[in-house]
C-alpha cells in the first residue's frame, strides 16, 4: 500500500525520517502482566488458586518458528500441525489463513513472509491457571484418640488451564513472551513448554 502517497511502494530510505511506506503495527514489550490468587475454606474443605497473565503483547513469529510456520519456512521438517493443510490456501479454501504452499519464503530474508504485517502478527495475551489445590482436613473429633493435631488431603494441579489468541496450539504464549534475556518476545518461540503436573498427598501434624 502506498502509504506516504509518492507512487511508489518501498521502505524509503530505511530510517525514521525517510521509512517510505512502513508504519508501526504493534509492541512486542509486555502490556498489563497480571496475577491472581485465592482461596476458600469451609467445613474441613479449602481451595486454593492462582492466575497468571498478560493483557496484550504483539508477537511475529520468527524464521525459525516453524511451530507457527511449518513447510513454509523449512518443509524438509518433519513436523506439521494438526490440521494444516485445511489452513494453506487452494482453489477450493481461497479464504484460508495461510497463502498458497510454497518452501523458505517464512525463512528467506525479503520473502513475502518475513516482511512483518498485520495479517500474521499475533497476540500472545495470556491467562494460565498456574496452581490449583483442593484438600480436606479430617474432622479433629476422628483424630483425637490416636493423638493427631491434623491430617490433611489434598490434590494439586500445575499448569492447568491456558487460554490466549495466538493463532498456533503448539506454542506456549509465556515462553514465548520473553527472550532468554527478559526483554523482547522470543521471535523463534523454541522452548519446551510446561508441562501439567498433577499431585496428591497428606499433611499429618501431631
Amino acid at each position: 500500500m502506498d502509504i506516504n502517497g509518492d507512487g511508489i511502494i518501498n521502505n524509503g530510505q530505511n530510517t525514521l525520517s525517510n521509512h517510505g511506506d512502513l508504519k508501526v503495527i504493534g509492541n512486542n514489550l509486555p502490556r498489563f502482566p497480571f496475577g491472581i490468587t485465592g482461596g476458600a475454606s469451609w467445613n474441613g474443605f479449602d481451595i486454593s488458586f492462582f492466575l497468571q497473565g498478560i493483557a496484550h503483547q504483539n508477537w511475529y513469529p520468527g524464521t525459525d518458528t516453524y511451530f507457527f510456520w511449518g513447510p513454509y519456512a523449512r518443509p524438509y521438517y518433519s513436523f506439521i500441525p494438526k490440521n494444516f493443510e485445511n489452513r494453506m490456501w487452494s482453489p477450493q479454501n481461497p479464504n484460508a489463513y495461510f497463502p498458497k504452499l510454497r518452501g523458505y519464503v517464512a525463512l528467506n530474508a525479503n520473502s513475502e513472509l518475513t516482511s512483518v504485517n498485520t495479517r500474521y502478527l499475533q497476540n500472545i495475551a495470556y491467562i494460565r491457571l498456574k496452581n490449583l489445590t483442593i484438600g480436606y482436613n479430617l474432622p479433629a473429633t476422628l483424630l483425637q484418640r490416636w493423638k493427631i493435631d491434623r491430617i490433611r488431603i489434598y490434590l494439586s494441579g500445575e499448569n492447568i488451564f491456558t487460554a490466549s489468541p495466538l493463532k498456533s496450539k503448539y506454542i506456549d504464549p509465556e515462553q514465548v513472551s520473553e527472550d532468554p534475556n527478559g526483554v523482547v518476545a522470543n521471535v523463534d518461540a523454541r522452548n519446551y513448554p510446561f508441562m501439567k503436573n498433577y499431585s496428591a498427598g497428606f499433611d499429618l501434624t501431631f
